[in-house]
């Protein structure tokens, strides 16, 4: 699917907002991509259950970055500067 990387309502989530509207929880390890327009490989996760409130739960197994640049991640456990 392609579509449009956003943070999300909830602090530090990350969202896929397809051209339909429809939204996707992609995750933290897509939030240095917030901003790209992208087409996603992956799978709905189900059974599953989350904090954020937006959105059905994604699990990326690809990326593909189609407009934008996307932003040097972090490495995890590292906290932004404010």
């Amino acid at each position: 699917m392609e579509g449009q990387v956003e943070e999300g309502v909830e602090h530090g989530s990350v969202v896929l907002r397809g051209a339909d509207g429809g939204q996707w929880q992609v995750g933290r390890s897509c939030a240095h991509l917030v901003g790209c327009r992208v087409r996603v490989v992956g799978r709905i996760r189900t059974g599953m259950m989350s904090t954020v409130q937006q959105g059905t739960l994604l699990r990326v197994d690809e990326v593909e970055v189609l407009e934008g640049t996307p932003r040097t991640p972090r490495p995890p456990g590292t906290a932004s500067a404010v």
